[in-house]
């Protein structure tokens, strides 16, 4: 029993004693991932939906100037406009969880084109 506890603990002290250069291992991957395909991904969920209003606001346009009813351009207007306000509250209550939390150092969704 005395041996399994001696050989833990040669196995757990070294592991304790680097753990904070692994935390800051783990941080430096965890933002290189979230650098790498995190913030891609949700600008290019921000340009679909832009695209996706565009692309209605054009259908709407062209159904009216031909006389036809314009269900199919509101539709995509509507969703378009719902996915925008949905990312960017999302994206406003991250960064009002992240700033009263404290962490001052890193901003998650930082929102490009704003006013300074």
């Amino acid at each position: 029993m005395l041996k399994n506890w001696m050989c833990a603990t040669f196995w757990v002290v070294p592991a304790l004693a680097l753990a904070e250069e692994l935390d800051a291992e783990v941080k430096g991957l965890i933002k290189r991932f979230v650098d790498a395909l995190v913030d891609p991904l949700v600008t290019g969920l921000f340009a679909l939906a832009f695209l996706l209003f565009m692309w209605g606001l054009v259908q709407f346009m062209m159904s009216v100037s031909q006389g036809e009813p314009a269900g199919a351009g509101k539709q995509h207007m509507l969703w378009g406009v719902v996915g925008l306000v949905i990312m960017f509250s999302v994206a406003g209550i991250i960064n009002v969880i992240t700033n009263s939390i404290g962490d001052t150092k890193s901003n998650p969704i930082e929102i490009r084109g704003g006013f300074e």
